[in-house]
């Protein structure tokens, strides 16, 4: 091949040599010719070489094979690119290939991966999302940004379309996480997931595929960072954090490795200002190994670890606790592909959870109490997914599931409340509880699924699953959940999309609400759900989608809720805690958003959503706490490198609140949820440079979330009237966070 020729026909050339490559007309376009020297070495350094010149890279399939993608534009790797001598190279690439099994028929289903142009909200890349303003550098939080989703601002949980926030599944690299939350029990602060160890987030937050089970509400799958060539190494420092991450592969084999580690800095900032009523010490770590056995085969392993430690003194010392946690998950997997049409691939993996909480509580106006809390939990699991073409219009797929589970509690709490106070909450003035507990066993899952391709404008998923729980005497069920998914294709630009199925969760051994003095595995919660999407793509970059939905949920497990501060260290010692077991729950809302990109240094992205949650006690309705009938999100970016600017606007419908009245007949409280917080709104902000410099590349940022300042009522205290008197009550009102400060600086070494 020569310097001009066309771009598709070099690379035919390559392919008819012997490299086994997948490209798209759309990307190697008639007017791209190679406008380098294309060299010497392997078939693949000369691809890499022709292709980066253009902004495109390759992907690996599986050894051997290779698929022409985008590579991103962003960050200080291109920096560093930009600057290196000699031929272009293509820098590192994270746009993972869909599974052979998965076409895009589902509605409610999101991605984030690593692509150019961000031309819709499934298609975000890895630095679209490490830009975004109110990330606060983790992965959990970008669910706070998709249609559906409420959040609060503390919290890295979200309810997805109306759910409780324990109804979100959570995988890494085919791995199960359970609890992937820095301090899981006091909010969930942070996820454990750095953003830049990622390739690839899919979210669902409708009717997800049949391999995914025992969550009612949604699904987030991420994959791992993966290798495209060459070493990617940086270190860095921020507010939060201080971290490090490490991608490569050797030369003289086929080994790749991932490493991430990060320490949070929160304590040192607090110890600088003075400020030592809280001092957070965690950290989270990755490390992963891929082989390539063969050229159809791959290995790899891998381990996350999540060590947390808390140290509080609120209201001096009206509140105080000590909290750690240490959590370990490692996993084996294996990939194999027989053939271009069939797919096996096998994990196995292992979690420990160790849970320590001391602590007590000294409020004068409605109590006080002490806490002595042990959880130590082990969970082995086993998931082997397979899939083929059986001709050349259906994929069929299938899987199994093993889960062991054990679980042991140590757990003592007591607490003395206001009498008045007790009578409205309808708890006891005292309690002294104590929990020894060891519970296990096992929980199994199957799957079928067939795609169909009905018609070139008709494509059909129909699925069953299966779940089973054998949990020693205490629990023994089954759950069946068939789902069906339709997409049409009314035209090249428009698609129609329906799904329908149902859904069920139950209680792991490890989620059993000891601290509220319930042992009790309940039953399964049911979910019959029904979504509709229309979407459209206008152009190359822009995209539509409209979406409705119905959920209808029967045999809700019950919630043990904070009515008036459910932001306190030890929740279960508060006398405003009770417990909310509706006999069904109706949750249905519309979606609409778009995203869209502007010549080449503007893009944006908004949604609106309208939805109603509700639970039902008998002829007896109420909103759910988390209820926001109006939610607006809206964002956009400004790239001029090194410059790159980016604004995001939150606004939604206050939450639901409840109040306590003083009368005749004493302290009594309204009914629930009947009020309601004004609305929440924050504007975040975010600036990141970023330059080659002599030894490497710097990136530098900057970040002000709720930059006006703007106080947000979340929470209530009261206080009877000194007087003793009927009149009414002292209230107390605190906000979510006030304007907050990030800054940060990334090294990435050449």
């Amino acid at each position: 091949m020569e310097k001009g020729e066309p771009l598709a026909t070099a690379l035919e050339e390559l392919r008819a040599g012997g490299l086994q490559l997948i490209f798209s007309s759309a990307l190697i376009s008639p007017e791209r010719r190679v406008d380098v020297d294309p060299g010497s070495g392997s078939a693949e350094d000369i691809a890499r070489r022709i292709l980066a010149s253009h902004g495109l890279t390759l992907e690996t399939i599986r050894p051997g094979l290779f698929a022409v993608v985008r590579a991103p534009s962003n960050g200080p790797e291109s920096a560093v690119a930009a600057a290196t001598p000699g031929p272009a190279r293509a820098r590192p690439s994270s746009a993972s290939v869909e599974p052979l099994y998965e076409v895009d028929v589902y509605a409610s289903r999101y991605e984030i991966e690593q692509q150019d142009l961000a031309a819709s909200l499934a298609e975000l890349s890895r630095d679209d999302l490490e830009a975004l303003p109110g990330l606060d550098e983790d992965v959990m939080r970008v669910m706070r940004f998709l249609p559906g989703t409420a959040s609060n601002a503390l919290s890295a949980r979200s309810h997805v379309r109306g759910g409780r926030d324990d109804e979100v599944a959570v995988f890494f690299d085919g791995v199960p996480l359970f609890e992937p939350f820095h301090y899981k029990d006091v909010q969930s602060l942070l996820g454990m997931l750095d953003p830049e160890s990622i390739s690839k987030l899919d979210f669902f937050s409708g009717v997800f595929p049949a391999r995914y089970g025992n969550r009612l509400s949604g699904v987030l799958d991420i994959k791992p960072r993966t290798f495209s060539g060459e070493d990617y190494n940086a270190l860095g420092a921020s507010v939060l954090y201080s971290h490090a991450l490490s991608q490569g592969r050797l030369d003289s084999h086929p080994v790749e490795w991932l490493l991430s580690a990060r320490r949070g800095n929160v304590d040192l900032f607090s110890d600088l200002l003075g400020r030592r009523e809280a001092e957070p010490n965690f950290l989270d770590g990755l490390a992963r190994v891929q082989v390539d056995a063969g050229p159809r085969s791959t290995l790899a392993a891998g381990w996350l670890l999540l060590d947390d430690r808390l140290a509080a003194h609120i209201d001096e010392g009206a509140e105080q606790g000590h909290i750690e946690y240490r959590d370990a998950t490692g996993w084996a997997s294996w990939q194999f592909r027989p053939n271009e049409a069939s797919e096996l691939h096998v994990t196995a993996s292992r979690t420990e959870r160790h849970t320590t909480r001391l602590g007590s509580v000294n409020q004068e106006a409605t109590g006080r109490g002490s806490v002595d809390d042990w959880r130590h939990f082990e969970t082995n699991t086993l998931r082997i997914d397979a899939s083929a073409r059986a001709g050349s219009r259906v994929t069929l797929s299938g899987g199994l599931e093993w889960y062991d589970y054990q679980a042991a509690y140590q757990y003592q709490s007591s607490a003395q409340f206001d009498p008045a106070f007790a009578a409205a909450f309808g708890r006891p003035t005292s309690f002294a509880h104590t929990e020894m507990l060891d519970v296990g066993g096992e929980a199994y899952a199957a799957y079928a699924s067939a795609l169909l391709t009905v018609s070139p404008r008709v494509a059909l998923d129909v699925a069953l699953r299966w779940d089973a729980q054998r949990f020693d005497s205490a629990f023994n069920d089954n759950q069946f959940s068939p789902r069906v998914s339709l997409q049409y294709q009314l035209d090249p630009f428009t698609a129609l999309r329906l799904s329908w199925g149902r859904l069920a969760q139950t209680e792991r051994p490890d989620e059993l609400q000891i601290q509220d003095d319930d042992a009790t595995f309940h039953p399964a919660q049911r979910a019959t759900q029904t979504v509709v999407s229309l979407e459209r793509r206008m152009g190359s970059s822009a995209l539509v989608r409209v979406e409705a939905y119905d959920k209808r949920i029967t045999d809700p497990t019950p919630l043990y809720e904070n009515l008036l501060d459910p932001f306190v260290l030890l929740p279960e010692l508060s006398v405003d805690r009770v417990r909310v077991q509706p006999d069904r729950s109706r949750l249905r809302g519309a979606e609409l958003s778009a995203r869209w990109q502007w010549q080449d240094a503007w893009s944006g992205w908004t949604s609106y959503s309208y939805s109603e949650a509700t639970d039902h006690f008998g002829a007896i309705s109420a909103l759910r706490t988390w209820d926001q009938k109006h939610a607006i999100a809206t964002g956009l970016s400004w790239t001029n490198r090194p410059w790159l600017l980016s604004t995001n606007v939150t606004w939604h419908s206050g939450w639901r609140r409840n109040e306590l009245l003083n009368t005749t007949n004493g302290v009594v409280l309204a009914p629930r949820n009947s009020e309601a917080w004004p609305p929440y709104v924050s504007l975040d902000l975010r600036t990141t440079w970023n330059r080659a410099i002599s030894h490497g590349a710097l990136e530098v940022f900057g970040e002000v979330d709720n930059a006006t300042n703007h106080g947000n009522p979340c929470c209530s205290s009261y206080a009877p009237p000194e007087d003793g008197s009927t009149g009414p009550l002292s209230r107390e009102t605190s906000t979510w966070l006030p304007r907050l400060f990030l800054i940060g600086v990334t090294w990435q070494l050449p």
